[in-house]
């Protein structure tokens, strides 16, 4: 979670093992947890372009290795896009196995 920018505000221990990520200025909080009345979805097999997170960056290439480095896989090479918000961007999966973008805004 360091490597992203996000703290753990509050986390548990036991069922449904919720866990608070904000990031480093406290304006966006993710939620994450496990309830047993559902099935928890293969992330892995999850297509990027359906499910991701989306984390900025000035220097993209270098923060994606900085990731890769420790333990994120690339999904896919560095890509120079003409999108209206971004202008650089590349997939990696964490830990977590979900997959995750970080880009460079315009």
């Amino acid at each position: 979670m360091e490597h992203l920018g996000l703290t753990v505000k509050r986390a548990q221990d036991v069922s449904p093992f919720g866990c608070f990520l904000a990031d480093d200025g406290d304006a966006v909080m993710l939620e994450f947890y496990n309830n047993p009345k559902v099935r928890v979805p293969d992330y892995r097999q999850i297509d990027p372009l359906v499910l991701h997170l989306a984390f900025r960056a000035d220097d993209v290439a270098r923060t994606r290795a900085r990731l890769i480095t420790a333990g994120a896989t690339a999904e896919g090479d560095l890509q120079v896009t003409e999108a209206a918000i971004t202008s650089r961007c590349c997939g990696i999966r964490g830990g977590w196995r979900c997959s995750s973008s970080v880009a460079r805004s315009r």
